[in-house]
């Protein structure tokens, strides 16, 4: 009789004890999903822009405005992420691309992107633009897991 007595009176303050932890547990209303989704156009941003293009590639005001490129990259603003495609389209040397690719063409379409998809879409083809010479070698062991995250963004 004393056992019961016991879990009588231990059980409801052990289940008041766990809500009460449960309580104090940290409750995103953004899903996790939802969390991941939002910060991929920043993380193939920066993945492209630190790993894909040698550094050879790049004229020499590459290093002054890098620092501008990676300002604000988290956004999730799908213009302000075409502006940085455009501008780092910009800052690779123009015989780094393929003949038949067009620098101007980025910075026309950049400028009427107005959603993530658009945006990254640009990224995608300044990517395809680039002559083999001016990919860094470790980008081809790279390049299927970065396509994947970029095919994630709707």
């Amino acid at each position: 009789m004393n056992f019961m007595k016991k879990i009588i009176i231990l059980l409801p303050l052990f289940v008041l004890c766990c809500f009460a932890a449960m309580a104090q547990l940290n409750k995103s209303t953004i899903a996790p999903n939802e969390i991941v989704i939002k910060e991929l156009p920043a993380k193939v941003f920066t993945q492209f822009l630190q790993s894909a293009v040698k550094s050879t590639a790049y004229k020499g005001s590459f290093a002054k405005e890098k620092k501008a490129l990676l300002k604000n990259i988290e956004s999730s603003d799908p213009a302000l992420i075409a502006k940085k495609i455009s501008l780092l389209t910009g800052l690779i040397k123009a015989d780094m691309f393929k003949n038949n690719f067009n620098t101007l063409s980025i910075t026309s379409r950049s400028a009427t992107v107005t959603t993530m998809p658009a945006a990254i879409t640009l990224l995608k083809d300044v990517e395809a633009g680039l002559k083999p010479e001016a990919i860094t070698g470790i980008w081809g062991l790279q390049r299927n897991a970065w396509l994947e995250e970029v095919n994630k963004i709707k």
